[in-house]
């Protein structure tokens, strides 16, 4: 599964299962896909971390 998939599956999450404010989500969101740039320039999935 591709960075991007598990990003938008854990927005999902937040949003429908945990009822999160949508000013939440959107700073979980915009910091998971600076994360994920990060992991990208490392050549690394989030799979693949801890």
């Amino acid at each position: 599964m591709t960075n991007t998939r598990l990003i938008e599956g854990f927005r999902d999450y937040l949003l429908v299962e945990l009822h999160l404010a949508e000013a939440t989500v959107e700073t979980y969101y915009r910091e998971c896909r600076a994360f994920a740039a990060y992991l990208e320039d490392e050549r690394l999935q989030l799979g693949e971390v801890d």
